[in-house]
């Protein structure tokens, strides 16, 4: 990216969703707390600003979607809610998630990772993200739920927009019936259980159940990809990888997650005005928390835009938010994610094909669209 000099906000377009870093630095060092007006919110960008809104109860998560069917179904989840109901909400949907249960998926994880590694083709290298990355994750999220392949067919096999939001809904909601008529050990059962202990409406049960469902799948298998893309373009660190798998179970996976985020950023709205570095964000507008930019920042990562897995302060990253939306999944995740690296890690050839390298999505998630890589036979 050519050097900019006027303070901007990335657009996730072209240039912008190659490499948004060059931009983040102009904002932390210029504009720390910059208004936005393409995104008609002011975003903050240093890594002490982010962790401080993020526990700010003047900034509420009700940042409100269009009064829709999915619209209004996405505004019930409890990352979208404040106390006390949020407290409630996430209540439940901890108790359905049980992390006592999380480090028992390691051997499944293991099968189902080399599974998928056995099927690839290793003469022509493995796309990560369609043919290892994504079928992976679905396999680990039907043991973890407990679903049948009509299932998970039905919940992960569209494209993202509207008609995949509809129809995963649609599918939530009679899985949810199912589960009501027939329970099982999995967790859309311990979810209706808990949600009727402390009465929870009917709408957030189907709201939280999507989350968990939804959320789960992409964030993962983007983190899976873009902790390859990574490790594959840093020959010294995926040496390292290799070397002592357990870093990945460690500090060098908070690294990864540090070095390239899956989600950039969250958005929150000011419940009364609000006064940042003598700048006010006046009482309902929008404020967007760059978790990219905090991740990257100087005075918390020295040489920030450097990967090294063995770096110590790693573990203070913000890639999972903060305060009390952090990431309910973040235990899943961290089973998940170094346990499917370590799988395919042995495998990996140190260069890429000539006709591999990272290719970013220019929508969603940041992640990337293709990463082809060289693998050795199982």
């Amino acid at each position: 990216m050519a050097a900019e000099s006027v303070p901007r906000y990335p657009n996730w377009k072209g240039e912008d969703r190659l490499d948004p870093y060059p931009l983040y630095e102009l904002l932390r060092q210029q504009d720390p707390v910059h208004w936005a007006p393409a995104w008609n919110a002011w975003v903050l960008t240093r890594h002490s600003d982010v962790v401080a809104a993020m526990r700010d109860p003047r900034l509420s998560r009700q940042v409100g979607r269009p009064d829709t069917d999915v619209g209004r179904f996405y505004n019930a989840q409890f990352t979208h809610q404040d106390p006390p109901h949020h407290g409630v909400a996430r209540a439940a949907a901890a108790k359905a998630l049980d992390s006592s249960r999380i480090e028992n998926l390691r051997p499944g994880i293991v099968e189902v990772a080399k599974r998928h590694l056995k099927a690839v083709d290793t003469a022509t290298g493995v796309e990560v993200m369609s043919q290892f990355a994504r079928p992976t994750v679905v396999d680990v999220l039907r043991m973890v739920f407990d679903l049948e392949d009509h299932h998970s067919e039905q919940l992960w096999s569209l494209p993202l927009g509207p008609s995949y939001d509809l129809q995963f809904f649609d599918t939530v909601r009679r899985l949810l019936q199912e589960r009501r008529c027939q329970p099982r050990d999995d967790v859309i059962s311990r979810l209706i259980s808990a949600a009727e202990d402390v009465a929870l409406p009917e709408s957030d049960v189907l709201a939280t159940a999507f989350l968990l469902l939804r959320a789960g799948l992409e964030t993962t298998v983007a983190a899976i990809g873009n902790a390859l893309a990574s490790l594959v373009t840093h020959p010294g660190q995926l040496a390292l990888a290799r070397e002592d798998p357990e870093l990945l179970a460690s500090r060098g996976f908070d690294e990864l997650l540090r070095f390239e985020p899956p989600v950039h950023e969250e958005r929150y709205s000011a419940l009364v005005d609000v006064d940042l570095h003598g700048r006010t964000v006046g009482q309902g507008q929008a404020v967007i928390v760059s978790l990219g930019s905090a991740n990257r920042d100087p005075t918390q990562y020295p040489d920030p835009d450097t990967l090294r897995l063995d770096r110590r302060s790693s573990a203070s990253h913000v890639t999972f938010g903060g305060g009390i939306h952090f990431c309910l999944g973040a235990r899943l995740a961290r089973v998940v994610v170094p346990t499917a690296l370590q799988a395919l890690l042995p495998q990996i050839a140190p260069t890429l094909p000539e006709s591999g390298g990272v290719t970013w999505a220019d929508e969603g998630f940041r992640r990337p669209a293709r990463l082809l890589v060289r693998v050795s036979a199982p």
